[in-house]
């Protein structure tokens, strides 16, 4: 086995649907004009994320949304590849978080 064989087993493989995870993050909430919208947003979750690891990204995000009180740009329902890429993008100053939720999506043995 060569080293690039050996580099290339780390880097990310192909998981089919069935085996994907996701971190959901949806509510409502005020914008600085007043008007009330909706978001929806899911991040793919590595497989090799450690539950601890995991914890820490979703609360982080959570910190963000409720107290920082900014939700990043996205379209309504967008998934984002990593919380890599979630944390990348701009985020935008919102008024209130009316609500919010967070689920996580684990693949069940039945799909």
């Amino acid at each position: 086995m060569s080293i690039g064989d050996r580099l290339y087993r780390h880097r990310r493989r192909y998981l089919p649907r069935r085996r994907r995870m996701y971190a959901r993050f949806y509510g409502r909430f005020r914008t600085l004009t007043g008007e009330v919208r909706g978001f929806e947003f899911q991040v793919r979750v590595s497989p090799r994320l450690s539950r601890k690891q995991l914890y820490r990204l979703i609360t982080h995000t959570c910190n963000k949304i409720k107290y920082e009180k900014t939700l990043p740009y996205h379209k309504r329902r967008e998934t984002f590849s990593s919380f890599h890429e979630l944390f990348s993008i701009p985020w935008a100053r919102i008024r209130r978080i009316l609500d919010y939720d967070v689920r996580m999506d684990y693949p069940t043995p039945f799909d």
